[in-house]
């Protein structure tokens, strides 16, 4: 990330997190099963340490969201609350 802002200024990044790991393990096993569980572990400590990762360099983020369970359908809305500043209409 620092490397692309390097390049671009204008590129901005959305972190998307959660603190509960049981959330993403839920999704990658219930939901789409399309992972083995030795799979399922990889990632879920993968993206713990991306968590860790975005938490750490919070400040090269325009936002860092927080995903929940009961939260969960909301993050589409927060998304797009940070992009709206940042788009704009083609053709008008």
């Amino acid at each position: 990330l620092p490397e692309a802002i390097g390049i671009n200024p204008e590129i901005f990044a959305i972190g998307l997190v959660t603190f509960d790991l049981s959330l993403l393990h839920k999704r990658l096993s219930v939901m789409r099963k399309t992972e083995s569980p030795t799979e399922i572990e990889k990632r879920v400590v993968t993206a713990k340490s991306e968590i860790e990762t975005i938490l750490q360099r919070r400040s090269l983020f325009a936002s860092v969201i927080e995903i929940t369970e009961a939260g969960e359908s909301s993050v589409l809305d927060e998304m797009l609350a940070v992009l709206k500043p940042h788009l704009t209409k083609k053709g008008g």
